[in-house]
């Protein structure tokens, strides 16, 4: 699988070894994340092959670019924006373009319902949680999921979305209050 040298390190330091040429924290990287950016490539797009194409991209362009990356504390941040960026570019390509000021993400409708439902027992609480999960618009669910299932910090999610920073804490904040 990848190198135990990296499972005690900070993202900073295994970041500094890949700008180095360190393969072994290429490798890391790959296998730390790439099934977590497959996930959220698939809510953007249902296209597998195109999301797998662009994890693989992403990680080639980087290799390649290594020597001219800056430094980041959060590699799980940095991969995450950049493959949002590329999945986007590749559905515009086909046509099949969401457009931006729409902020449709409807990718995260059933998954978040299905894993919040999959932990109930209690069927009334599962017919409450469907109900209120139902009330949120795309991009509620979109900041959800980033938040709570992926684990990215306020700050992330605005960069990550194009967003002001006091909007995602609007956003949830008002999210949760349903």
């Amino acid at each position: 699988m990848f190198s135990s040298n990296y499972t005690n390190k900070d993202d900073a330091s295994i970041w500094e070894d890949f700008k180095a040429g360190v393969r072994s924290a290429l490798s890391y990287m790959y296998f730390r994340y790439a099934k977590l950016l497959m996930l959220y490539g698939r809510k953007i797009s249902e296209d597998y092959q195109m999301v797998e194409d662009c994890i693989h991209d992403l990680f080639f362009e980087l290799w390649e670019r290594r020597d001219r990356l800056g430094s980041t504390d959060s590699i799980k941040f940095y991969l995450f924006k950049i493959l949002r960026r590329k999945v986007t570019e590749s559905l515009r390509k086909k046509k099949d373009h969401i457009p931006h000021e729409e902020n449709h993400f409807t990718g995260f409708a059933k998954p978040i319902e299905n894993q919040i439902i999959d932990n109930q027992t209690d069927k009334d609480r599962q017919a409450l949680v469907e109900n209120l999960l139902n009330q949120l618009n795309d991009n509620q669910r979109e900041i959800i999921h980033l938040k709570f299932y992926v684990g990215l910090k306020n700050s992330e999610i605005a960069e990550l979305l194009e967003m002001e920073h006091q909007s995602v804490k609007n956003v949830l904040f008002r999210t949760i209050l349903i």
